[in-house]
């Protein structure tokens, strides 16, 4: 559980109605989706770096 402002929880509540899923299953996903683009953009840049790339 978590709180956030009512614009936001509304927002929520229409994406999962338009996916079919539940708001907890879309809050998920999102930050999944979300940690796994961080991971991704700091490899990327661990690979730049280890490569002498500015």
């Amino acid at each position: 559980m978590f709180t956030c402002e009512h614009e936001i929880k509304e927002k929520l509540t229409e994406r999962a109605k338009l996916q079919n899923r539940t708001v907890s299953n879309l809050v998920e996903t999102l930050v999944i989706d979300a940690l796994t683009s961080q991971q991704e953009q700091e490899y990327s840049s661990t690979e730049k770096n280890s490569k002498g790339v500015a």
